[in-house]
């Protein structure tokens, strides 16, 4: 067994051997992204020969169910590990400004909107529940500048800023819910849906517009 993959080592420790393992393209398929499109999955296998960074999770918003969303999650993480040589899990992003764009999750007002209210409280409170909801799944979020909160740089920052006050902190959940499953020795393991518990888990890593 490689070193990297010795699960008692710490996780910097492991991280350094597993870059002495990788290859300049294997280094660079890392800082790549794909938009992952539902019924094409064979087809993205070659891309991943070494690799991937991130997987876009648009199109959960095709899926009918929770069940649906988490299986086709798995089967993603399944691929990118499966065609790889060092079978490296793949990060999983959707954009979280108005709630994550899956069935059954909560969607909330534009941040335009939700920035006329000047109130930073309700804002982390919604950071709160979607990132949570996205956690479930093993997704970080991500958002975008053109969609703002207003074009007041003080009301962008204290709204922004509400909204991802546990970033640092949480997106360590969405990492472990997007590698459920992974074996210290790098294999998939099957894993059973579990429904989300939205009041009871925390937010993940969030990047609001701004």
């Amino acid at each position: 067994m490689k070193d990297y993959k010795n699960a008692a080592l710490q996780p910097k420790e492991r991280a350094e051997l597993l870059l002495r393992e990788m290859t300049l393209d294997e280094k660079m398929a890392q800082l790549v992204g794909v938009f992952a499109i539902k019924g094409y999955e064979d087809r993205m296998a070659p891309f991943f020969k070494n690799g991937i960074g991130q997987i876009s999770t648009l199109e959960f918003r095709a899926c009918g169910s929770m069940e649906e969303i988490a299986a086709w999650q798995r089967q993603l993480q399944t691929i990118v590990m499966e065609a790889s040589r060092l079978h490296i899990p793949a990060v999983f992003h959707m954009e979280g400004l108005c709630g994550p764009l899956m069935q059954d999750t909560t969607t909330f007002p534009s941040g335009v909107a939700r920035g006329s209210s000047f109130d930073p409280e309700l804002e982390r409170k919604i950071g709160e529940t979607v990132s949570r909801q996205e956690a479930a799944f093993g997704i970080t979020q991500i958002g975008r500048q053109c969609e703002p909160y207003g074009e007041d740089p003080t009301l962008a920052a204290a709204m922004g800023a509400a909204y991802t006050h546990l970033s640092m902190v949480e997106a360590q959940r969405a990492a472990k819910n997007s590698m459920a499953g992974v074996k210290g020795n790098g294999e998939v393991s099957q894993v059973s849906y579990v429904p989300p518990t939205w009041r009871t888990t925390r937010p993940n890593a969030s990047m609001t517009c701004c």
